[in-house]
């Protein structure tokens, strides 16, 4: 990526539950005199809240996107606002969607479709409040109208800094990250959403390299030049080998490297093949919404989000804004769970949905029992 010309670099990192953006301008093509602490991280994102990632999240009735998008459908009171009531709800986790999914993934989406569809009975489905919103949206579409969104508030971001004229005239490298499992075909979708999202010299007009980089290897290189900066010289040296273990929302990549060495420039390399699966924290968030079906019952489940278990007429996943509020009490729970045995939770459906106490299934005053 060395250039003799100033540049700018920006780098992109899509996750199936936040995405995070950065920039930095580098002056004479010398990337290696990058300060870690000077990179300008996007941290406001238009909502209330100061994250340095914005959610995943998306809505088309009408769009509203990450923050932006939470912040309403908090607000939102069942069945209000502009379509956005609790049978539109929003869109999450697509990044799953841009790879070819296993034989039994892709049989389970299809017997999912019918059960949602009544055995393509067009009665029960209008009536199963399960009708899709986004029928014709392919997985790339829907990404790409995301990073969209992502694109204008980067390029106000930047305009913040520099002037139009710095924008229009500087070389830009833009830097996407992948996870490691990722084959040619989901690695080429995501090269098409990033370019219908407008990631392209009409919006930056010397744009010169789009480059994939895996998310270990990327963790690692960022995360190596951190400590070096603090650390004692002796850290680590050449010949060392480390192990980075990229934890994500949607997949867990688990890679080894060796330093080959520190100086003139930092060089790495692989010491085995990464790997990675789709076990992130998403996979927990599905098996509590299962659970929480299970728990709750078909009755008390469809007066929550609005509609029966398994009603879902679409391969997208939706995420209702009754939900929404419960998955940000169940995030906090996530976080403090210290894996004792003994280590208990109570989550108050109190305002979502009136339940009767059955000490049986753990339910009283509200509240539902997590052990």
């Amino acid at each position: 990526m060395a250039s003799s010309a100033n540049r700018l670099i920006i780098a992109l990192d899509y996750g199936t539950t936040f995405t995070g953006v950065a920039f930095h301008p580098v002056t004479g093509g010398n990337d290696e005199e990058i300060n870690v602490d000077e990179i300008s991280l996007i941290k406001e994102w238009g909502g209330e809240e100061t994250s340095s990632k914005v959610p995943s999240i998306i809505s088309f009735s009408p769009i509203h996107w990450g923050l932006d998008l939470l912040n309403f459908l908090r607000e939102t009171s069942p069945g209000e606002g502009e379509g956005v009531g609790r049978d539109a709800g929003a869109l999450v986790w697509t990044k799953l969607e841009l790879e070819q999914q296993e034989r039994p993934d892709e049989l389970r989406m299809i017997l999912e479709a019918l059960i949602g569809m009544n055995d393509l009975d067009y009665s029960k489905i209008v009536g199963s409040a399960g009708l899709p919103q986004y029928p014709a949206k392919d997985p790339v579409d829907i990404v790409a109208e995301y990073l969209s969104k992502v694109r204008e508030y980067l390029v106000q971001t930047i305009l913040g800094d520099y002037s139009p004229e710095y924008l229009s005239t500087t070389p830009v490298d833009l830097v996407i990250t992948v996870p490691t499992v990722w084959k040619d075909e989901a690695k080429d979708r995501i090269f098409h959403a990033i370019q219908k999202a407008g990631f392209t010299r009409r919006a930056f007009r010397m744009l010169q390299d789009i480059i994939l980089v895996t998310e270990p290897e990327a963790a690692a290189v960022y995360s190596l030049r951190s400590l070096l900066q603090y650390e004692d010289e002796d850290f680590i040296g050449p010949g060392e080998c480390f192990v980075m273990c990229d934890a994500g929302g949607g997949t867990v990549d688990l890679i080894s490297y060796r330093v080959r060495q520190l100086s003139p420039t930092l060089e790495l390399d692989e010491v085995t093949a990464g790997t990675g699966a789709k076990c992130g924290a998403t996979f927990i968030d599905q098996r509590f919404r299962k659970w929480l079906a299970k728990k709750l019952g078909p009755k008390d489940f469809r007066i929550l989000i609005g509609r029966l278990p398994g009603s879902n007429i679409t391969s997208h996943t939706i995420i209702e804004p009754r939900m929404i509020r419960l998955m940000e009490v169940f995030e906090a729970m996530k976080r403090k769970f210290d894996g004792s045995s003994t280590h208990n939770f109570e989550i108050s459906l109190r305002g979502l949905v009136d339940l009767e106490d059955d000490p049986a299934r753990g339910i009283q005053d509200g509240h539902i029992h997590i052990s």
